[in-house]
């Protein structure tokens, strides 16, 4: 069982965190989040078929209203929320692997976390490249932390999208070992009540959850977040390096 202490959340939009990890985040001592993807268009945008159909008149006051929701949703859980300016895939380029990977480090270097915590990067091309931009921060940085990426919520109940992935980081030197993680997992009181905040965080979303098509309860019962250690192995390391110096 792992002991997160501190944690850092990269969050590919705003509500992925919280919909992924919301109850061990409620549970954390203290938890940060960092969403890359919260850049708004220019503008002169105009609106995306997706804020359209989430009821937004442009996509600039989509943004500012789900950073409002973010917010809500990050003091529920009690959670430091950080943001990024880069845009998701709906507005523009994605970020490079290597900014979404200098992003991660300055943040890591800011609030030293314990565990720092990514999308395991499934299905949707956003959360593939901020997996992709942390997997190369775990190979450039040197600091002494524990590496968990979580199961990007609801896409990792789409068939073979886990074992795909898991697949993946095996290939590229990289050993997955499913973990359960304390607090969360502790006790039943600590599940209840980390739940609950779960379900009063997710109803903060109102402008996408009955987009996505889920309530705000549907991931708040035990065992919906699933968690794995990621540990690279001395070949995936850069030339020079051996375990010892994570």
């Amino acid at each position: 069982m792992i002991d997160p202490g501190v944690v850092l959340v990269l969050s590919p939009h705003l509500d992925d965190a919280a919909i992924s990890c919301g109850m061990l985040m409620s549970a954390s001592a203290k938890a940060h989040v960092v969403t890359l993807l919260a850049g708004s268009p220019a503008g002169d945008y105009g609106i995306g078929e997706w804020d359209a159909r989430c009821g937004f008149e442009s996509s600039a006051a989509a943004m500012a209203a789900r950073r409002a929701e973010d917010g809500a949703a990050m003091a529920i859980l009690d959670v430091q929320a950080h943001y990024e300016d880069f845009l998701d895939s709906q507005y523009g380029a994605l970020p490079s692997v290597r900014h979404v990977a200098t992003a991660v480090a300055a943040a890591i270097a800011e609030w030293r976390p314990d565990t720092v915590l990514l999308p395991l990067g499934l299905h949707h091309c956003d959360h593939e490249r901020i997996h992709a931009g942390a997997l190369e921060a775990i190979r450039q940085y040197r600091g002494a932390m524990q590496w968990l990426a979580y199961e990007d919520l609801p896409y990792a109940a789409r068939a073979g999208v886990v074992q795909s992935r898991l697949s993946a980081l095996g290939a590229a030197g990289i050993a997955a070992t499913r973990v359960a993680v304390m607090p969360l997992w502790r006790d039943a009181t600590a599940n209840q009540g980390a739940g609950e905040a779960k379900t009063r965080a997710l109803a903060a979303y109102a402008s996408q959850l009955t987009a996505v098509g889920i309530a705000a309860d549907a991931f708040s019962e035990a065992g919906s977040e699933r968690y794995w250690l990621l540990q690279p192995n001395d070949e995936s390391l850069p030339a020079g390096k051996s375990r010892a110096a994570w």
